[in-house]
């Protein structure tokens, strides 16, 4: 797997794993834990990592470079 970015909130990573996966492209969440607890319990900001699989990789730069052209 390979982390695409790190969101502050679920949300955040929610509403880009949909338009990634609008694009075709299966994405993954994970929240950042320690021993299984959300770090925000030690007092540490939440974070969220979308993931994407090794070999989609390629596919999904293509697809996020193709798509920052078209809204410039």
């Amino acid at each position: 797997m390979i982390t695409i970015r790190i969101f502050d909130t679920r949300n955040e990573a929610e509403s880009a794993k949909k338009i990634l996966e609008e694009g075709g492209i299966h994405t993954t969440i994970l929240e950042d834990k320690f021993e299984g607890v959300p770090i925000q319990e030690y007092g540490v900001a939440a974070r969220f990592r979308l993931n994407v699989e090794d070999r989609d990789f390629p596919k999904t730069t293509k697809f996020l470079a193709d798509k920052l052209k078209k809204e410039s």
